[in-house]
């Protein structure tokens, strides 16, 4: 993934679709890696810009699962990356923090679903 193509993901130059289908084989992969006990599940990023999170596109990716355009492996894939890259800052720790809530399930609140977004966004 890309950290531009997440950017005009989260910006609507790109369609929800057209993004699903970019990052498709990646978050396959991430969700073999995650039902392996015991293993970590890598993530593919190319930080070809540098990204600044805030609450926009927190809500963003947010809106993006409860309108079902991308799952709960997309999320969880999407906040890993987020959480690891070097280019990306985010506006302050409490945004930061709700990202850590959107990650690996086995770890935060168990599978992602409409109570989880509703904590994320408060």
């Amino acid at each position: 993934m890309k950290l531009s193509s997440l950017y005009h993901f989260l910006n609507y130059s790109i369609s929800a679709v057209n993004f699903k289908k970019m990052i498709s084989i990646e978050v396959d992969d991430y969700v073999k890696q995650l039902k392996k006990k015991g293993a970590s599940a890598s993530v593919l990023l190319e930080e070809d810009i540098e990204l600044r999170v805030t609450k926009k596109e927190l809500y963003e990716l947010c809106k993006a699962f409860e309108n079902k355009h991308l799952d709960a492996y997309d999320i969880y894939y999407i906040a890993d990356a987020l959480l690891m890259a070097e280019k990306v800052t985010f506006s302050d720790e409490l945004i930061k923090e709700k990202f850590e809530m959107l990650t690996d399930p086995e770890i935060n609140f168990g599978e992602l679903n409409s109570d989880v977004i509703s904590k994320v966004l408060s």
